[in-house]
C-alpha cells in the first residue's frame, strides 16, 4: 500500500515538480524498500518474496538511462543482500545460492532490458529525432498531440504551448554562411533543453523555429517558461553570433484574453509585425484548444 502511495503522489505532483525524475526515482526506491522489507520479516533468504525485487528492475530501461539502470540495479543488490544477509547470514553462509541466484535474475534482467530499450530507442529516435538539433521532429509532435489531447479531455488539465522563432536567421545565413546558421540551431536547441524539466517537450518545427509543450501547464507557467528561455537564450552566444529569440505562447486552458499590465520582456498577443530592430518579446497569448490547432495564432511575429 505505501509503495503504491509513493507513485499515486507522484502523479499528483509531477505537474508542479522541476525535475520529476527525482520524484518517480524516489516512489521506485520506496517501491524496492518494502519489498525488501517485507523479504526481511517473512523469512530472510529464503522468503518466497525475494524474487519481487527484480520486478521493478525490469521498469528502470523504460524509465531511467543507462547511468540509472546501473544505479537502479545496484540499489536493489544492496537491499536485497540488507534483506538477506543482514537476517540470516548463517544461513546464507551455509547455502550461498539462495543470494546468488536472485542476485543472477536481477543483473540478467537489468542487461538485458536496458539494452532493449536502446535498441528500441535507437531505432525509434532515427524517425522522430530531428538529424541536426537532436530535438523532436514534426513526425513526433502529430504523434503526441493526439495523446495530450486525448489526455488533456480524460483529466481535465491544461496543455501549455511555447513557440519560439529566432530573430533574423535568415541574415545569419545569408552573411555568414550555412554552417555558422547550423551551429546557432544546435546552440540554441542545447540552451532550450538545459532550461526545460524532463518532462516538457521540446520540438524543432521549421527551420529555426522550436516548440514547447508543456503537459499541465496553464498560461501562467507558459508565459512565466517563455522569459526564461528568452533571456537564457539571449545570453548566450549561439556559433559565435549573438541572437535573440521572440516567443508566443498558448494554453488549451486558458481565457481567451487578458488585460492585466505585463511583466518586463512580455507583451500581449498582437497582429501586427514586430519593427524590425525591436527588443525581442515572449508574446503571451492565450486560446481555447479548438484555436491552438490553427497554428500561426500563438503570439507576435516578426
Amino acid at each position: 500500500m505505501l509503495a503504491a502511495g509513493g507513485f499515486l503522489a507522484f502523479d499528483h505532483f509531477t505537474p508542479r515538480m522541476q525535475r520529476p525524475e527525482y520524484g518517480l526515482a524516489a516512489a521506485w526506491l520506496l517501491a524496492q524498500v518494502m519489498i525488501a522489507a517485507s523479504v526481511a520479516v517473512s523469512g530472510g533468504p529464503h522468503s518466497p518474496a525475494v524474487g519481487w525485487l527484480a520486478i521493478p528492475v525490469a521498469s528502470l530501461g523504460a524509465r531511467f538511462s543507462r547511468r540509472g539502470v546501473v544505479v537502479g540495479s545496484l540499489v536493489t543488490a544492496v537491499l536485497l543482500l540488507a534483506a538477506t544477509v543482514g537476517v540470516h547470514p548463517r544461513e546464507v553462509w551455509d547455502d550461498p545460492p539462495v543470494v546468488l541466484g536472485p542476485l543472477a535474475l536481477i543483473g540478467s534482467i537489468a542487461f538485458i532490458g536496458g539494452a532493449i530499450m536502446e535498441s528500441h530507442l535507437l531505432h525509434r529516435s532515427r524517425s522522430v529525432l530531428d538529424g541536426l538539433t537532436g530535438m523532436l521532429n514534426r513526425r513526433a509532435l502529430a504523434t503526441r498531440a493526439e495523446e495530450l489531447g486525448a489526455q488533456a479531455r480524460l483529466t481535465g488539465q491544461p496543455v501549455g504551448l511555447v513557440l519560439g522563432d529566432l530573430d533574423h536567421f535568415k541574415v545569419i545565413n545569408d552573411t555568414r554562411g550555412h554552417a555558422t546558421g547550423d551551429a546557432v540551431l544546435v546552440h540554441v536547441a542545447y540552451v532550450l533543453r538545459k532550461e526545460l524539466r524532463a518532462f516538457d517537450l521540446a520540438y524543432r518545427v521549421g527551420g529555426e523555429e522550436f516548440l514547447v509543450v508543456i503537459p499541465g501547464g496553464d498560461e501562467s507557467e507558459a508565459r512565466t517558461l517563455a522569459e526564461r528561455l528568452r533571456v537564457a537564450v539571449e545570453a548566450e552566444p549561439a556559433g559565435g553570433q549573438r541572437v535573440t529569440m521572440s516567443f508566443g505562447i498558448a494554453s488549451s486552458g486558458g481565457v481567451r484574453s487578458t488585460s492585466t499590465p505585463c511583466s518586463p520582456g512580455l507583451t500581449p498577443r498582437s497582429t501586427r509585425p514586430r519593427p524590425r530592430g525591436a527588443t525581442p518579446s515572449a508574446a503571451a497569448a492565450s486560446s481555447s484548444p479548438r484555436a491552438d490547432t490553427r497554428g500561426g495564432d500563438l503570439g507576435a511575429r516578426r
